[in-house]
């Protein structure tokens, strides 16, 4: 798994851009642990940045569909997000 933060504040722009690649879904508790790392960096840099916009950039790996466990776990923090803004 690959993680990257980077902003651009210039003027009234305040961008904070995050990349990840996360594994394949395989099931597996080290996949879930994995998921829970990366949605951790997120929030955690999100949390540092208050105020800025997010962008979410990457390979997330999963279907955007109820049955994916990647997916259960970053629609709360997409909404949890919002807080920052």
């Amino acid at each position: 798994m690959v993680m990257v933060a980077v902003t651009l504040d210039h003027g009234n722009l305040h961008v904070l851009c995050i990349n990840v690649y996360m594994p394949c879904d395989d099931g597996s508790r080290q996949y879930a642990n994995s998921v829970t790392d990366v949605l951790g960096f997120i929030e955690s840099v999100a949390g540092m940045y208050s105020g800025f916009k997010c962008i979410i950039l990457g390979d997330f790996n999963f279907e955007c569909c109820g049955s994916s466990q990647g997916y259960r776990e970053f629609l709360p923090l997409m909404d949890d997000l919002d807080r920052f803004v």
